[in-house]
This record gives C-alpha cells, sequence and structure tokens, in this order.
C-alpha cells in the first residue's frame, strides 16, 4: 500500500493586521512516497515560499491541516555556510547538529565535491557553495526536501549541473519540493508542476496547456479547423497557419489523423513549459 509522507488538506494563510491578507487560500496536496520531484511555479507573490514554509511547519496555518510522515528538511534561496569551515566541516557541523547518522564522505560524493573537501568556504564559487548546501541537507537523513528557488544566481552550467544532480537524488528515493521561476529547468526534472496564481493552486498544466499541440500547416486553415471537428479535437488558429489542438493523444496519433482527413502538417510539438506559464497568466 503506498504511503502518504505528505497530506496538505484546505490549508489557507493570512497574514497582516487581523489577518486580512490571504497569501495561501485553501490548498491541498498529497504526495506519496517514492523518489519524484513536484514544481511550485507561479509569478512574485502566488504564495510559493509561504506554502513551503507551512509545510515545514515554519509559518502557522489559519485553516486547513497539514500531515507528515518521515523527516523534512529546508534549503531556502539564500542558505549560508560557514566561510572559515572547509567544505567537510561544514557537513559535519550540520550533520551533528540535524542528529543525521551518514557518511560524510558519502556526501561529499554524492553531490560531485569530494575534491573540495579541504577547501574553505569562503573559497567556493556560487554553484559550489550551493553543492556543499546540498550536500549538508543531505546529511540529516531527510526523504523530503524543499528546495526554494535552488538555481537563482547559478550561471548555465552550475544550474544544469545542479539539476542534474536533483534528478540523480530521485533516484535513492528523496522527494524533493521545489520553487523555481527557471521553468527550462523546472520542466527537465519535475514530475509534477503546480501553478500557483494568488495563493492558490491552477490546474497542472501537464494535463492542460502542455496537452496542447502546436502543429503549423500548409492547408487552408477552414479545412484545418473542420478537421478538427470530425476527429473530436477542440483547436484554434494563430497567426494564418498555426493550429493550437487541444487533445490528449500522443503527437504522432494527432498528426496522424489530422493526415488521414487531408490535412498538410509541416511541423507538431508540445508547448514548452515557459509557453504554458505565459498562457496561464496571460502574458
Amino acid at each position: 500500500m503506498t504511503k502518504h509522507i505528505l497530506n496538505m488538506e484546505s490549508i489557507s494563510v493570512k497574514y497582516g493586521i487581523r489577518n486580512k491578507k490571504e497569501a495561501v487560500k485553501g490548498l491541498s496536496l498529497v504526495v506519496d512516497e517514492g523518489g519524484k520531484c513536484i514544481a511550485l511555479v507561479g509569478a512574485n507573490g502566488a504564495g510559493k515560499t509561504t506554502t513551503i514554509r507551512a509545510i515545514l511547519g515554519l509559518q502557522k496555518i489559519s485553516a486547513g491541516a497539514i500531515k507528515r510522515e518521515g523527516k523534512f528538511a529546508y534549503l531556502p534561496e539564500n542558505a549560508s555556510i560557514y566561510p572559515y569551515l572547509t567544505c567537510r566541516e561544514n557537513v559535519e557541523f550540520y550533520l551533528q547538529f540535524s542528529g543525521g547518522k551518514g557518511n560524510v564522505t558519502e556526501y561529499l560524493s554524492l553531490t560531485g565535491i569530494s575534491q573540495l573537501e579541504k577547501v574553505m568556504g569562503y573559497k567556493l564559487s556560487k554553484g559550489q557553495k550551493r553543492r556543499l548546501n546540498l550536500a549538508m541537507v543531505l546529511s540529516s537523513d531527510a526523504n523530503f526536501i524543499c528546495l526554494d528557488e535552488p538555481f537563482e544566481g547559478l550561471d548555465p552550467i552550475s544550474s544544469f549541473e545542479l539539476a542534474s544532480l536533483i534528478k540523480k537524488l530521485k533516484r535513492t528515493g528523496i522527494v524533493f519540493l521545489i520553487s523555481s521561476h527557471v521553468l527550462t529547468l523546472v520542466q527537465e526534472i519535475a514530475d509534477d508542476i503546480i501553478f500557483m496564481r494568488s495563493g492558490n493552486a491552477v490546474e497542472d498544466p501537464r494535463t492542460h496547456q502542455l496537452n496542447m499541440m502546436i502543429i503549423e500547416i500548409s492547408s487552408p486553415t477552414s479545412e484545418a479547423i473542420e478537421a478538427c471537428g470530425k476527429i473530436g479535437y477542440s483547436c484554434r488558429i494563430e497567426n494564418g497557419a498555426v493550429l493550437y489542438v487541444d487533445s490528449g493523444d500522443e503527437p504522432q496519433e494527432v498528426v496522424r489523423k489530422l493526415i488521414n482527413q487531408g490535412v498538410e502538417v509541416k511541423y507538431a510539438r508540445r508547448p514548452s513549459l515557459e509557453e504554458a506559464f505565459r498562457r496561464e497568466y496571460g502574458s
């Protein structure tokens, strides 16, 4: 039987004088055990960080309930290290502080900084510091790790390396909950994506915006629209020759059905997460 490690039921978080500002509104989330990455995506002020802090018990909730199983850890956006301790000493300190029982060498190796174990913290690049932060969090033996803007301030190479590391760590059974504005990397590493707007969750774009097909056609638009209607697809035309088809079918199946209806297709693809984000937020 699958075990829930997080069950969040209709939580709300209110701020300000007389709790008039509602930062999170009736948000629910159930997460099962097993390695995965869940991403919270939204504009600034959408409630992403507040949601993470509520899950961790760092933010009082105004309504609802949160049930946690296992050990949770948190890597905030501006996490710091001890600059005059070596990488090894930083992890050793955090290991003792958090009550973890692992091996420091293992965590340094897992995050790819074994060669830096004797290097002082102040000598590290930002990407190396982020890896050290992650090694420290891993040493807590947490099975649920929250990462708030993990790619913020990293150069492209460091960002891709960190994304690859998160994907590798998922295979060890760790659940990651991240918030990020780097949508190309979110799409690469996330198994589930939750759009947030004004404290509310919007439908997962993987079953909404990302199920759209973007198809460039050579046929007259009227024929393409008629063909979509015959095979049960809703669609619209943009820029004269680009067909947006709403379908849960696989891309090759959509193209096959359109061709069978006589539609000349130049190319077909799914929208990127960035395109889905822009459509969801109306920009």
